[in-house]
């Protein structure tokens, strides 16, 4: 789940177990990234992870005593910049923050992709819209006191009503 969400990795390193299984070995040649593997007996080797965890782990701990919900502690501490990088882990990961229950502007939440993907999906839109209107007729706008016809649920037959009022979008 989490390859179809970030995409694949080129190389995953973790401890021997459970990932040295001949189904992880299949699974990882089958998706084209290099597995590595850190010794079982020297915990050192695998620092990294171990840090991480303990971070999560003090985090969650933290959280529980505060009473507060540790997910959103989790999300704080992923929008928090890393003193070395100067960006976040979601802005590493994401291009951006993500947003969370602290008040942040809407521009700090956007990405550099924002207008670029907003501009594609208009032209996608007017495109898919100008196929769609070469058969569409223009109707004249419905004024009260018209007679239509209108059809209650879907099981039932279309009838003779007036109209009371105009609301938008011919509704």
């Amino acid at each position: 789940m989490q390859f179809a969400r970030h995409g694949l990795p080129s190389e995953v390193v973790s401890d021997n177990n459970p990932f040295n299984a001949v189904e992880f070995r299949k699974f990882a040649q089958k998706y084209d990234f290099k597995h590595t593997t850190s010794s079982t007996r020297y915990s050192q080797s695998n620092g990294r992870a171990e840090a991480a965890v303990k971070v999560i782990k003090n985090l969650y701990e933290k959280a529980m005593e505060d009473r507060e919900d540790p997910h959103l502690a989790l999300l704080a501490w992923r929008n928090t910049p890393a003193e070395q990088l100067g960006l976040s882990p979601a802005q590493i990961m994401f291009g951006r923050r993500t947003r969370t229950n602290i008040p942040m502007t809407d521009q700090l939440l956007r990405s550099a992709y924002n207008d670029t993907a907003h501009y594609a999906l208009l032209a996608a839109k007017q495109r898919q819209a100008s196929y769609y209107d070469r058969g569409a007729k223009t109707r004249r706008p419905l004024s009260a006191g018209d007679t239509v016809r209108a059809q209650w649920d879907s099981n039932s037959n279309w009838e003779k009503a007036d109209v009371t009022k105009v609301l938008p979008h011919r509704s």
